[in-house]
């Protein structure tokens, strides 16, 4: 299971669902889990859920989401049992948008800013036929959004992660 996803999704959770206490006179009760990262990825990629099954074809969720730039997990981490705390401030490096009503028809597109820039330098727009200046990232119709550690060399963690070798967490 990927521990990042669920921090993401929802950090803390309220479980109700039915369930009674094992008292004399069962009651409804809630109960609130918190999940926490071991250890923080280098590169964080989160998947949003933006299609769902209606009969027999699927529809788009076209709920308007909004993302930062950055994202700070420390919230989210366990403290180090010795040394250092892990960093962990993240940067937006890419966002895949889907186009279109359904799975079914549609079109993927992707902002990313340039590498080499730190998460600072132009966003781009990659679509079938072309790359463009983007300006900004579009999270219109985001489907799936990159965040890579601040602080790591890129060269390096885009080599490592080219071979395999990098750490993240792939939702």
């Amino acid at each position: 299971s990927c521990m990042a996803c669920g921090v993401l999704e929802a950090a803390r959770q309220v479980h109700d669902a039915g369930k009674t206490t094992e008292a004399p006179t069962p009651k409804p009760m809630a109960a609130v889990m918190q999940k926490s990262l071991y250890s923080p990825p280098e590169v964080l990629s989160v998947s949003l859920k933006r299609f769902e099954r209606v009969g027999d074809t699927s529809e788009k969720i076209a709920t308007p989401v909004a993302f930062l730039p950055t994202l700070d997990l420390a919230p989210y981490v366990m403290p180090p049992a010795a040394g250092p705390a892990p960093r962990t401030v993240y940067r937006l490096v890419s966002v895949v948008n889907h186009h279109g009503a359904s799975l079914a028809r549609g079109h993927f597109t992707a902002d990313a800013v340039e590498a080499g820039t730190a998460g600072k330098g132009p966003w781009w727009n990659f679509s079938d036929a072309e790359v463009v200046p983007a300006g900004a990232a579009n999270f219109a119709e985001a489907y799936m959004f990159t965040y890579v550690r601040d602080g790591d060399d890129e060269a390096e963690l885009r080599q490592r992660v080219r071979s395999g070798s990098g750490r993240g967490a792939y939702c």
